[in-house]
């Protein structure tokens, strides 16, 4: 965790909050957000993001901030096993929170800004069925307004609790199903009216073109949960063919851990006693159906662009699988309850039922690895030869990065720095207080949209208004270009986009300081934290240069 940083939205909605001091920069930002934030119809989940960053996120530890998505994850597979056990049997309820856990077709669950909006909300999700699954007024009243919650946080999720009546422990009760469906639609409809009526794009997409998009539904709806479903296998062959020593350490401890887990089921835990009517063809069939509507109907909303077709299994678009976590889950676990059962919980069907799931833990390890860890080294590299190369810019003053030679992993490439490179400047370099026109940072690669403007080239971007679309004008841009992985500066003439431009030349040799955040992200401290190592140094307070006092140090 101590390599992984900030990706793409996090520029956005995590580094403001890292730099609060008080509890009053976070309540007047949060009553200021309605005005300066697209809220997107998810205002709670706005709020809540900041609240979350704002008391993990602050610390001088990139750790205690990817703590938190840990912990939320973690609680949303004890609530799954909770969930599932009464109704399916622990085995099963165990085995499906494990896929769960390594979901391979979202591999943007560890973003800082998905820990509330793909995370916390299935937890709300799953907090309503645990609730219907008590049966009292109480608990069912409850239930609906945290689902109704739900959908001010990230509207994806919400029909999943359709789900509730079907894992009711006893007979599938059809009247309370499909009156717990109608509650729901009365529940979504003045919802997507308020949305509609203050002007939200999404919800106007979907009631105003339905008939246009309802074909996209359904191929999303399809392509969708295809692709999170085979996921599974095709991770896991791919982790036992490609799989380092690291990675198959803890393959082999995932292993063994899943492995005992599900022995101790079976050997006397009273725990494992399925409840009998789970031995049922039928009852199976229909739990086994309910999983895979609920695959399928994560994907209803991706039919807008850039989501469609939802077939991303890489970077910070891949977490349109998100919704489908749960329901993907319950398909592959209960083949494997399928395994289980018939086999009587022979230890053959444990170890294939333990080695499956290991394998994608060996994925999630490479994902780690080569996308978050490296990709923030990218990012670093970035960073730091930005501050060290453009220390002479002044105010209002323009720097180009040529990212035709920035070697970025796949899912975190470096489009971010088009958008969040410019917005993030300030917060990661001091620049003086007294500067009301902030420098501008951006990145071009040579397919970007482009045209010529007199003496400038004019990036086209379908994010900004065109009044704001960056400008690379001849003699006033400082322009800096990798080399073997370092940024470096550049004042020879240069054909940038087709058009020869000269860039400043460089006035002065000063490099600019990075914000208290900025050292945090950007600068590695983690020895000073122990307090064995904090303020050593490799050599005697003489120094060992003082050549008359050498031999008393053996030299």
């Amino acid at each position: 965790m101590p390599r992984f940083g900030i990706y793409e939205d996090d520029y956005f909605y995590i580094l403001p909050t890292m730099s609060f001091a008080r509890l009053s920069d976070l309540l007047g930002y949060l009553w200021s957000m309605p005005t300066v934030v697209p809220l997107q119809g998810r205002p709670l989940g706005f709020f809540l993001n900041e609240i979350v960053s704002f008391i993990f996120d602050r610390s001088s530890h990139i750790e205690t901030s990817y703590l938190a998505g840990w912990l939320i994850v973690s609680l949303n597979a004890v609530l799954i096993f909770v969930i599932l056990r009464s109704c399916i049997g622990a085995a099963a309820g165990f085995m499906i929170a494990v896929f769960y856990i390594v979901f391979p077709a979202d591999t943007s669950r560890m973003i800082l800004m998905h820990r509330v909006f793909t995370n916390l909300t299935l937890t709300f999700i799953l907090a309503s069925l645990a609730l219907y699954q008590r049966q009292r007024t109480g608990a069912l009243i409850l239930s609906y307004i945290i689902a109704a919650t739900s959908l001010l946080v990230y509207e994806s999720f919400y029909l999943l609790f359709g789900l509730a009546p079907v894992l009711v422990r006893g007979p599938i009760n059809w009247r309370k199903l499909i009156i717990h469906l109608l509650t729901m639609g009365l529940i979504l409809v003045p919802v997507l009216l308020v949305r509609m009526m203050s002007g939200e794009s999404r919800s106007q997409q979907l009631v105003g073109g339905l008939q246009e998009n309802l074909p996209k539904m359904i191929e999303a709806m399809c392509f969708g949960a295809t692709t999170a479903l085979v996921a599974y296998p095709l991770r896991a062959f791919d982790s036992l063919l490609h799989s380092n020593a690291e990675q198959w350490l803890v393959i082999l401890i995932s292993f063994a851990a899943i492995a005992i887990v599900l022995l101790a089921l079976k050997f006397g835990s009273a725990t494992a006693e399925r409840p009998q009517d789970e031995l049922e063809t039928k009852r199976w069939l229909i739990l086994f159906s309910a999983g895979l509507f609920a695959t399928m109907v994560a994907y209803v909303l991706a039919f807008r662009t850039p989501y469609f077709p939802p077939i991303m299994v890489i970077g910070r678009l891949s977490g349109v699988h998100c919704a489908a976590a749960l329901g993907g889950a319950m398909v592959v676990g209960l083949l494997f309850e399928r395994l289980l059962s018939v086999s009587r919980m022979s230890t053959p069907a444990i170890l294939a039922s333990a080695f499956f799931p290991a394998l994608i833990f060996g994925f999630g390890l490479e994902i780690q690895t080569e996308e978050y860890a490296n990709g923030w080294d990218r990012q670093k590299e970035f960073w730091n030869g930005v501050a060290t190369e453009a220390g002479d810019i002044k105010e209002g003053g323009v720097i180009v990065v040529d990212l035709n030679d920035y070697h970025a992993p796949i899912g975190f490439n470096s489009l971010w720095a088009n958008l969040g490179a410019d917005y993030s400047l300030p917060r990661l370099v001091r620049l003086p207080e007294s500067w009301k026109n902030m420098p501008k940072l951006f990145g071009f690669l040579e397919w970007m949209p482009h045209h010529e403007e007199g003496n400038a080239v004019v990036l086209e971007s379908p994010y900004l208004p065109s009044a704001v679309w960056p400008r690379i004008e001849d003699g006033k841009f400082i322009l800096l270009g990798f080399k073997d992985g370092v940024l470096h500066r550049i004042t020879d003439k240069m054909l940038i986009l087709g058009k020869e431009l000269t860039p400043k030349p460089v006035c002065a040799e000063k490099s600019l300081t990075l914000t208290p955040v900025g050292e945090k992200l950007l600068r590695s401290h983690h020895e000073n934290h122990w307090f064995t190592l904090s303020g050593k140094t490799p050599f005697p307070e003489v120094p060992i240069w003082d050549f008359n006092r050498t031999s008393e140090y053996g030299l």
